[in-house]
This record gives structure tokens, C-alpha cells and sequence, in this order.
């Protein structure tokens, strides 16, 4: 009885696996979209704002940001990958 309880929690899992990867890959491909989305956007508006100044202070300051964003998507894909990489461990 225990090896038909166990065996059966294989199949259903092994039924169930790839339906699961698919939704993992999807959330993830729809986190990263929106991410990328939204550090386009601020890109968008401090280039925008760097335009709209005149005072050197405040361009060295949008500069300076420009560059946290940058930071940002690199930590951003450091830890996708990072992140994957521990979900595979677990799978």
C-alpha cells in the first residue's frame, strides 16, 4: 500500500512536472519583461530630465543615477540567473 501511495506521487508528479516548468518559465519571462520595461521608463525620463536641465549640479546628478540604473539591471541579471540556477538545484 505504501509503494502504490508512493508510486503514484512519482506519476502525479511526474505528470505535473512539466506543466509546473512551463508556468515557472513563464512567470519568470514576465518578471524580467517587466522589469526591463520599467528601467526603460526611467531611462526614458532622466534622459528626458538631462534635456530639460541647464543647471550642471542637477546633470550630474541625473548622470549619477543613470548609472544606479545600470547597476540595478546588472544585479537584476545577476540574480535571474542566480536565482534559476538555485530553482534547477532544488528541481
Amino acid at each position: 500500500e505504501k509503494f502504490a501511495r508512493l508510486s503514484l506521487a512519482f506519476k502525479t508528479d511526474k505528470f505535473t512536472l512539466g506543466k509546473r516548468l512551463d508556468l515557472q518559465l513563464r512567470q519568470r519571462d514576465i518578471a524580467e519583461k517587466n522589469i526591463e520595461t520599467e528601467l526603460k521608463n526611467l531611462r526614458e525620463s532622466l534622459n528626458a530630465l538631462n534635456q530639460l536641465c541647464t543647471e550642471s549640479d542637477m546633470r550630474e546628478i541625473i548622470t549619477k543615477t543613470q548609472q544606479h540604473v545600470d547597476i540595478v539591471q546588472q544585479a537584476t541579471m545577476r540574480m535571474s540567473s542566480r536565482a534559476e540556477t538555485y530553482g534547477a538545484i532544488q528541481q
